[in-house]
């Protein structure tokens, strides 16, 4: 018999096929299929997808044939992929001087036919075959020749796909171990920086109790800014301690009254006798009552403060039917912002208005897009710069109401 060549790209070859990842994995039926429509077309009992590793020809889907594998230096494929622009076949085993004496010709049941078309990759490499295998002479037609052609670009086809959702998956799994660890940052900060705070505030209020009678009017506004300086901190740690654990929770899905938390938060605000408002009655969604509390929450806050310098403020809270799903909103007539600002808001710690302006640190909308997440939604904000702005939210929790 006579033995194959070693391509002359060989190592980029090699390097091309271990890109896949296909080497001994389980049974796809992707593949199963494939070689069920050419062994099928081409009328014959054996079909393969081949693939030529350094020293076998191992194969991911087999039809008709016990082995999983065969050596390189006897195996078909590796004469096949040494001309990935051509067709191999051969008619009769018996009469080709480069087969007769295969083991595969001279075994029991005997390798009489061999079509094999190469599975060439998008950057020109040949790294296996698909083949189909007859114990007795025969001929393929055009028909079936183009039909096997078709079929071994589907192959690859498959390979490039499955190829781009590993790199994805990986990609998927980087980004949530970044996140794992910022989430993990985010509560190492809050927590390490609660007990030191709160002996400022103990200090504070000490002081203030001590020595409060002694100081002068200057000496009573600093101490009223350390107060709100403490005041501040506090928030921003409270929300980073909110930002690093509502994705860790499980959600604990119940039916959420939308509408009664939009009334308390309004009502807590002291608003209602100042502002135009308008809630939209029943609104009832399942979800977690917590996490949808904190987030509808800071929303509603938002319309509060930045319609607050508005002669005659206005918010309006509802649910509408688009396209089969509802969506919910929380629109005011306050200062807006540019929509080119619209994705930055949901980051933390991104503002789009001064600190002096409206209170805040940035970071309650990251929490809003966090818990809408969490609930299998999407969030987005629509605003025109002093005419007001509309945030829209979906939920879609996927877990069952208990």
């Amino acid at each position: 018999m006579e033995n194959p060549n070693i391509p002359h790209n060989e190592v980029e070859r090699l390097e091309a096929l271990y890109r896949y990842k296909l080497l001994d994995t389980l049974p796809e039926k992707t593949y199963n299929d494939i070689i069920d429509i050419a062994a099928h077309v081409c009328n014959v009992p054996i079909s393969l997808i081949s693939l030529v590793d350094n020293n076998r020809c191992w194969f991911k889907a087999k039809r008709g044939l016990d082995r999983d594998e065969a050596p390189r230096q006897i195996a078909y494929a590796a004469h096949a992929i040494n001309s990935p622009s051509t067709v191999m076949v051969i008619e009769d085993a018996f009469a080709d001087e480069r087969f007769r004496n295969s083991p595969f010709v001279l075994q029991d049941t005997p390798t009489r036919f061999y079509a094999g078309i190469p599975l060439v990759t998008p950057d020109g490499y040949a790294i296996g075959t698909l083949c189909v295998i007859d114990n007795v002479p025969r001929k393929l037609d055009s028909r079936q020749i183009n039909t096997l052609q078709i079929l071994a670009k589907q192959i690859v086809n498959q390979f490039e796909l499955r190829l781009k959702m590993q790199e994805v998956q990986e990609l998927n799994d980087k980004l949530k171990e970044s996140y794992q660890d910022l989430e993990s940052f985010s509560y190492s900060v809050a927590h390490d920086l609660r007990s030191p705070l709160k002996n400022i505030d103990g200090f504070l209020s000490l002081l203030n109790e001590e020595y409060g009678s002694q100081f002068d009017e200057l000496g009573k506004e600093l101490l009223q800014n350390i107060q709100l300086a403490y005041t501040d901190m506090s928030g921003v740690i409270d929300s980073l301690w909110k930002l690093s654990t509502i994705g860790s929770q499980d959600l604990k899905i119940t039916t959420t009254n939308l509408t009664g938390i939009c009334n308390n938060t309004l009502a807590a605000n002291n608003i209602l006798d100042k502002y135009e408002i308008n809630v939209q009655t029943g609104m009832q969604v399942p979800g977690d009552a917590d996490l949808l509390k904190i987030a509808i929450e800071n929303l509603v806050c938002n319309a509060i403060k930045y319609s607050r310098p508005k002669q005659n403020p206005s918010i309006s809270i509802g649910q509408l039917r688009q396209d089969d799903q509802t969506i919910f909103y929380v629109k005011d007539n306050g200062i807006g912002f540019d929509e080119a600002g619209a994705k930055a808001i949901f980051k933390p710690f991104q503002r789009l208005h001064s600190a002096p302006e409206f209170e805040g640190m940035g970071i309650g909308l990251s929490i809003v897009h966090k818990v809408i997440e969490q609930h299998g939604g999407r969030i987005w904000a629509e605003s025109t710069p002093n005419k007001g702005a509309t945030f829209y939210f979906t939920l879609e929790p996927t877990l069952n109401t208990i």
